[in-house]
């Protein structure tokens, strides 16, 4: 396990084995995600009441961080996001309510405790392993987008993706 800090790069050792999730993605797996080249260098498992999912932590071309998730066939493209204001605490946002981040309406998804199950791979940072945090999941029903707060840091970190 490799944690990258800016150009520094610290071996931490192993992390707890991967789950076989069926991924048909893989390390080094490379694409393009709106016009910019990426490669698939590192993997999150985590593991919330209903079930658990993959996060790929991808570089993009221009050297920026990148997330796509995979929950059951399903893929979510990420980038982070720079806030206009601070977040509420994560039990102020209520499965299906709404809210507005950064100006536009979104409504909540899911608010789970989440906890990282094993990694994989060169990550930009890495929560607790088997520690519960809170992560909120948004959607905008006039983009499509879906907007993710992770509580495992403080502030909180954003990211927003199709």
């Amino acid at each position: 396990m490799v944690l990258r800090q800016g150009e520094t790069l610290s071996r931490l050792g192993k992390m707890a084995e991967l789950f076989d999730d069926h991924s048909p993605l893989q390390l080094q797996a490379s694409g393009a995600w709106k016009g910019q080249a990426f490669t698939l260098v590192g993997r999150l498992q985590y593991k919330y009441g209903e079930g658990s999912w993959t996060e790929w932590h991808a570089v993009l071309a221009n050297g920026t961080s990148a997330y796509l998730s995979e929950d059951n066939g399903a893929y979510v493209f990420s980038t982070p996001l720079t806030l206009q204001r601070e977040l509420p605490e994560a039990e102020r946002f209520r499965v299906g309510g709404t809210t507005a981040i950064n100006g536009k309406s979104f409504s909540v998804a899911s608010n789970n405790p989440v906890s990282l199950m094993s990694a994989q791979g060169e990550l930009p940072r890495l929560p607790a392993l088997g520690q519960p945090f809170a992560m909120v999941e948004l959607r905008s029903q006039a983009s499509g987008e879906v907007l993710s707060i992770d509580y495992s840091t403080q502030p909180p970190s954003v990211s927003i993706g199709s």
